[in-house]
């Protein structure tokens, strides 16, 4: 029954003739069209998180840090709330930016959000460097 739902969906924003091709692929196994649906959605921010997390292999604290840099915060507003010295939180803020790849705050928050920085800003730069 699920699966039947599931194939109209998908149906519903494909061509009619696809209904073959749908046929090929997916056949009777619901459980490829599920995992196929659950790729394709965006995840939440605790999900994101959890996952950038397990990837960068972060601490615990950084994941509290990378937290409060994605709603903004400050290095005095991170101390004040995590009961840390602003430097401790530099700290870990450079620690955090060391293992995500990332040269200053905006491109943590855009590895963090997954956006990724865009590669062409220090290729291009580099290459007028060498150019020059």
């Amino acid at each position: 029954m699920r699966y039947r739902i599931l194939k109209q969906m998908v149906m519903k924003y494909l061509d009619p003739k696809a209904d073959l091709t749908f046929k090929k692929i997916f056949g009777n196994h619901p459980k490829r069209l599920i995992s196929l649906l659950n790729a394709l959605l965006p995840l939440s921010e605790e999900e994101q998180m959890r996952q950038v997390s397990e990837v960068y292999c972060l601490s615990e604290r950084e994941r509290e840090i990378a937290q409060l840099i994605i709603e903004g915060k400050n290095n005095k507003e991170m101390a004040a709330l995590l009961y840390l010295s602003p430097n401790t939180v530099k700290v870990h803020a450079s620690n955090l930016y060391r293992k995500l790849g990332a040269s200053n705050r905006v491109q943590a928050v855009q590895i963090l959000s997954g956006k990724r920085p865009q590669a062409d800003d220090k290729s291009g730069r580099t290459e007028m460097r060498r150019g020059a």
